[in-house]
This record gives structure tokens, C-alpha cells and sequence, in this order.
């Protein structure tokens, strides 16, 4: 039998030959008053989040920072989506959860001081959506971070650099770095863990019980979780049905192949 190629995912709303130049960057930490969190930013009778913080300019874990004067949003105010774990760009390619709107569908991203805010406005029309709402509703995922197509980066000098092990010594890591200057905002994603520091969340649970506020987990949103899990590897379909109605949305087949690096 001919061997199938699996299929290449491609961003629809990265433009092409431009993929190098996009970055997800400066994801913001967690609340640590969960309580106060979700008593200050959840609306759950609109299915809304009151504007949070989404970028700002403190250095991140990849010893990178984010100039709050760069960031360019007149092309997101015409289309302002939002991603769970920036999945317009992985496999299988998940749908936006919702949009920087608030409940009356208005433009809800500005800025106040060097910190960006955005609200979000989350999409009633799958259970896809209403199943991460209810993640965030109740204070288990609340990571940020921000996807810019980067047009003008600057040599930046990390205040905490890390350190590794190579070849029996301790060696400097990340002592160079770059500072994003001038940068197109394209989308920004609830993450598990942010590229900000301060922020674990565990998966495991929602996978053993299978289900998310008394409801199984959506086939969709269970992918992407296990996706994330260190003993498994990612996956994409080998091939679609392109003749079936339902491709469009039915993404998995019978037939898997590992995806080794999806750097």
C-alpha cells in the first residue's frame, strides 16, 4: 500500500511565508485568589470574562519581552478571536472558543499603562466552548498569551537567564534575547501554562473522570488536553473524507500518525 502523507496544517490566519515571524509571547499569570478571581471576572449568565490582563512588558521564561508601545491592533479589532491553547495552528485545528467582545458584542481590547486588557465574549455555539468556559468559570484555567506577527525585534539582555546541564558541567543558557518592539496582534488564547511564570495546571483530572461540570468531555477539547500529556504523543489524521458533509468539523479517522516535532 502507498504510504499517505499526512496532511500540512496550515494557520488561516497566518499569512503564508510569514509563519517564521509569528510568536506567542508574554502569557500572564494566574490570580492566586481563585475565589476573588471568579467572583471579578466571570459572567456566567452571558458566558463572558470581564477584561483581564493579557500581555504586559515583564520578562517571560523564554527570557523575552513585549514592548506595551509595539503592539499593533487596528487588523485584530476586524476579526478579534480567540484560541485555547493557540490551536489555529496545531492538529487536530480547533475551532475559536470566542471573541475580545463583551456581552454586547463590542470591541473590548485596550490599554491601561504598560498592561493590555482584553475581554471575552465565548462562542454558545459549541461544547467545545462551553467546556473551556467552564474551566476558566471555575478558577482551573486561567493563562494567557497573546499570538503577534513580529515586525521589528531588538537585541535585549535577560535579567534571569537559566542555567543547563551539558556534558557534565553547568553551562549559562539563554543569555541573549530579543525584545519585541513592534508587533501585529493576530489572536490571544486561554493556555495551560503561560510562557509568564507562577502558573501550573494539571490535566490528568479532567482525563480520568472524562468530564467537565457534570458533562463528558468534549471529543475535541479531550484531544487537545491529551495532547499535552508528556506519555503520549501528539497526533494528526492521515487522511479526511473530503466527500463527507461532516469533514470540516469530524477531524479524526481511524488511521493516526505521531507527529515527532511540532516546534
Amino acid at each position: 500500500m502507498p504510504v499517505v502523507e499526512p496532511p500540512v496544517i496550515k494557520s488561516p490566519i497566518i499569512p503564508e511565508g510569514r509563519e517564521q515571524d509569528y510568536r506567542e509571547t508574554n502569557g500572564v499569570s494566574a490570580e492566586t485568589d481563585i475565589g476573588a478571581f471568579v467572583k471579578r471576572h466571570v459572567d456566567g449568565k452571558n458566558m463572558c470574562i470581564n477584561p483581564w490582563s493579557i500581555t504586559d512588558p515583564r520578562e517571560d521564561r523564554d527570557a523575552e519581552v513585549s514592548n506595551p508601545d509595539g503592539l499593533i491592533e487596528e487588523a485584530y479589532k476586524l476579526n478579534p478571536i480567540v484560541f485555547l491553547q493557540h490551536s489555529h495552528k496545531v492538529s487536530p485545528m480547533t475551532p475559536p472558543i470566542g471573541t475580545a467582545r463583551d456581552k454586547d458584542d463590542k470591541y473590548n481590547v485596550f490599554r491601561d499603562g504598560d498592561t493590555w486588557y482584553s475581554g471575552l465574549k465565548f462562542s454558545q455555539a459549541t461544547k467545545f466552548a462551553a467546556q473551556v468556559f467552564a474551566l476558566v468559570a471555575e478558577g482551573t484555567l486561567v493563562g494567557r498569551s497573546i499570538g503577534a506577527l513580529n515586525h521589528q525585534l531588538k537585541p535585549y539582555t535577560p535579567k534571569a537567564p537559566g542555567q543547563a546541564f551539558h556534558r557534565g558541567q553547568i553551562v549559562p543558557v539563554r543569555t541573549k534575547s530579543v525584545e519585541h518592539a513592534l508587533y501585529e496582534l493576530i489572536e490571544w488564547s486561554m493556555v495551560w501554562v503561560p510562557s509568564h511564570r507562577h502558573m501550573v495546571v494539571s490535566l490528568k483530572s479532567f482525563l480520568s473522570r472524562d468530564a467537565i461540570d457534570g458533562q463528558q468531555l468534549d471529543y475535541t477539547l479531550r484531544d487537545v488536553i491529551k495532547s499535552f500529556d508528556l506519555d503520549e504523543t501528539l497526533v494528526v489524521p492521515v487522511q479526511l473524507n473530503r466527500d463527507d458533509e461532516h469533514a470540516a468539523t469530524d477531524l479524526w479517522t481511524k488511521s493516526f500518525t505521531p507527529l515527532k516535532d511540532w516546534s
